[in-house]
This record gives structure tokens, C-alpha cells and sequence, in this order.
């Protein structure tokens, strides 16, 4: 009987207190009646969209922010494409500073990041034709024209060397041949003359 006499104790006092929190978080409309209503929700980058809801813009991802209905709605949605309107709040927030333009005659500095990209109508590759690598590339700087027959690098290949140690092993072994007939020749002479 304890139990049964706990419970319906407990379930008294949590309905007592769903009724006591939802009587002091109902809004008193006497105390608003000098707030502004909302008319609609705009996007603050594009001030074109119109939401009759708070939410999310679909374009940028910002909250929109409420049209009340004492502001001039037109200032919001005059804007030249690509403004963007911040309130001044915000503004002292994020660190805005305005200020008029002065003509002034100073230079500036500024040092800042880029890509460069070479003019792809200008570049010609130059094929090998046998795997390697450049050993030293002449001094051509950017922009200077390239005449025929210009040295412009030179290029180590082993199949170049193999075949290059070829001929001129042929060309000694030619030579070799050469002089060798030669040692013959006189004594042939020789020996057909008597």
C-alpha cells in the first residue's frame, strides 16, 4: 500500500510542476505590446528572397534576418547586386570601420600570393626519343628566341653511350683493318714486280 500511495504522489507532483512551468513560460501579451512584429524574413545576401519563416538561405547558408514591421522595408531590398547589408551591431562586432574616401598620392607595398602560368602557345616539347637526364641546360633566359641548331641543354642517356661506344668501337676496328691491309699491300706490290 506504500507503493501504490508513492506513486500517485509523485505523478500529483510532476503534473504540479508541468502546470507551474507552463503557466510562468506563457508569454504575457501586456507587457509587448511596443514590440515589433515581424513582416517576413530576408536573405542578407540576396535581399530579393523572401521567407514568411525564420531559416536557413538556400543559396549561402546565412540565417535570414527579419523584416519588423516598423523598417523601411525598401532600404533592405535596394541594395546593388552583390552589397551585402550588416547591421551595425554586427558591424562593431567583426570590426567594420567606414570611412571617406580621400585622394592621396602615397604608394603601398603589398606583398601577397599568386600563381604563374607559362603561355601554353609558346611552349614546345623537345622529345629525346631513349630515356635519360638533362646534365646542364645553357643560359636561355625566359623570352629570349631560340635560333636552329641552338645548344640549348645537354642530355645523358645510356642507349645514347651504348650506341655511341658502338660506333667508335666500329671506327677502330675499321682503322685496325685499314692499316693492316696496308702492311699487306706493300709486299704484294713487291712481289708482283719481280
Amino acid at each position: 500500500m506504500k507503493k501504490p500511495a508513492a506513486l500517485a504522489s509523485l505523478a500529483f507532483l510532476a503534473l504540479l510542476a508541468f502546470a507551474t512551468g507552463r503557466y510562468t513560460a506563457r508569454p504575457n501579451h501586456d507587457n509587448h505590446t511596443g514590440a515589433k512584429r515581424v513582416l517576413y524574413y530576408v536573405d542578407p545576401m540576396h535581399p530579393s528572397f523572401r521567407s514568411d519563416k525564420p531559416g536557413i538561405a538556400p543559396d549561402c547558408g546565412m540565417a535570414l534576418e527579419p523584416v519588423y514591421e516598423g523598417e523601411d522595408p525598401s532600404a533592405k531590398l535596394q541594395l546593388k547586386p552583390g552589397a551585402v547589408s550588416i547591421p551595425p551591431e554586427k558591424q562593431v562586432l567583426i570590426g567594420v570601420r567606414v570611412l571617406t574616401v580621400e585622394k592621396n598620392s602615397g604608394s603601398r607595398l603589398i606583398r601577397t600570393t599568386g600563381r604563374m602560368e607559362a603561355d601554353s602557345s609558346k611552349i614546345f616539347r623537345v622529345m629525346a626519343g631513349a630515356e635519360g637526364w638533362v646534365q646542364s641546360v645553357k643560359n636561355n633566359p625566359a623570352g629570349t628566341l631560340v635560333k636552329k641548331d641552338e645548344l640549348l641543354a645537354s642530355l645523358y642517356s645510356r642507349e645514347f653511350r651504348n650506341a655511341e661506344q658502338a660506333y667508335l668501337g666500329s671506327l677502330a676496328s675499321l682503322d685496325r683493318l685499314k692499316g693492316s691491309h696496308d702492311q699487306e699491300d706493300p709486299n704484294r706490290s713487291s712481289d708482283a714486280s719481280l
